[in-house]
């Protein structure tokens, strides 16, 4: 393997590693921990030990460090499945149709419920987009209306009925 290969992949493992523990300094604790989920996922029986990972973080302070302790596929791939995981965290991976918005774009953003009653379609928009399309603001515009026209008709039949009442009474 080539030194800019092998460079490469301490590179990687490093930032791996980093993203992981959430520091560019982990501790004996953090590198157990993640020596032993990353083993899980390898399928290895011994987990890979806090010393063993702190060699491999700091390769170029050992000399003979990369023959002694290689980076092996195994263990790059273990570390690069758990740093993906690491993550996305509390995240969900979900479908998303768009207008304006580039393919692979990453979208932050709280979800909500579409504002009309009959639709079940949860959304991510600005503060104040209430419906999740124009169809539905329409849909819901229309319901609207028809409800207030029925609550109108509701009153002045109350009304007349009233006033019919009145005129039996006198």
């Amino acid at each position: 393997m080539s030194t800019q290969v092998r460079s490469q992949r301490h590179r990687l493992l490093r930032k791996a590693i980093f993203s992981i523990c959430g520091s560019t300094e982990p501790n004996a604790s953090c590198l157990a921990d993640v020596g032993r989920r990353a083993a899980e996922i390898a399928g290895r029986a011994k987990p890979w030990g806090h010393r063993h990972l702190y060699v491999l973080l700091h390769l170029d302070r050992y000399d003979g460090g990369e023959v002694k302790y290689p980076i092996t596929d195994r263990l790059l791939n273990a570390f690069l499945i758990l740093a993906g995981r690491e993550a996305t965290n509390g995240k969900r991976s979900v479908r998303v149709y768009a207008r304006g918005v580039r393919e692979g774009a990453v979208i932050l953003g709280h979800s909500r419920k579409c504002a009309w009653r009959k639709c079940r379609v949860h959304f991510v928009g600005d503060a104040h987009r209430k419906y999740c399309c124009d169809g539905c603001a329409d849909l819901a515009h229309a319901d609207q209306r028809k409800r207030s026209a029925k609550q109108r008709r509701e009153i002045a039949r109350r009304l007349v009925s009233h006033r019919r009442s009145e005129k039996r009474r006198r």
